[in-house]
């Protein structure tokens, strides 16, 4: 069996997780499961948008 990390800021326990899944259900059109993935998404997205989806290939 994998071992549970714990809980902490980033990674909640899992009755928390579900309840804030559930709590966006319908509401949004993509749910992440928690405040914390959201913001984390929110910043790749960021990212993309001003740094170019391909960033690793201009840098050649």
């Amino acid at each position: 069996m994998i071992r549970n990390p714990g809980t902490s800021f980033m990674v909640p326990n899992p009755d928390t997780f579900v309840r804030s899944a559930l709590k966006t259900v319908g509401h949004e059109i993509r749910t992440y499961g928690f405040i914390t993935h959201r913001i984390l998404a929110f910043i790749r997205e960021w990212n993309r948008f001003f740094i170019g989806f391909n960033f690793s290939t201009r840098l050649k």
